[in-house]
Parts: structure tokens; C-alpha cells; sequence
């Protein structure tokens, strides 16, 4: 039997998302991202999806986050 190919998930898909937009400068070194709920609006998705795509994009040092603040694309210099 061939395997069947994985879904990605969710989360996984989002992030990629943001990484694309990021990478394309869609958010410029320093600029506040979209909130939580506005990407899970935008996207359909929940906030607990949103914070886990933030999650990996953190750990990859594409963004940073500020409590109270929001999410901001890291300058190109520290990615």
C-alpha cells in the first residue's frame, strides 16, 4: 500500500503564510503585525493557531514579541 501524503497543519500552513509576507517585506523591519484575533479572523482559524504559528516564527527569529504590545517583524540584521 502507498502511503497516504500528511495534510499540513493548520498552524504549520499559517506560518508559512506569515513567513512568505514577512520575507516579501510585507511587514517591514520593526512594523506591529496583525493581532491574534485579527489573523484568526482573516484566516478562519482559531487564536490558539495564530499563537502557535507565532510560536515557530519566534523561534526562527522572524518576529519578536512585546507583552501588551504585539508581535513585530525582526530587522533584517538580527534575523
Amino acid at each position: 500500500m502507498a502511503e497516504q501524503p500528511q495534510r499540513e497543519s493548520t498552524y504549520l500552513r499559517l506560518a508559512r503564510e506569515l513567513r512568505a509576507a514577512i520575507l516579501r517585506h510585507d511587514y517591514p523591519d520593526g512594523v506591529r503585525l496583525p493581532t491574534e484575533a485579527e489573523l484568526a479572523q482573516t484566516y478562519g482559524v482559531s487564536r490558539q493557531t495564530v499563537r502557535r504559528a507565532f510560536q515557530d516564527l519566534v523561534a526562527e527569529g522572524l518576529v519578536y514579541r512585546v507583552p501588551g504590545r504585539g508581535t513585530f517583524s525582526t530587522p533584517r540584521e538580527e534575523q
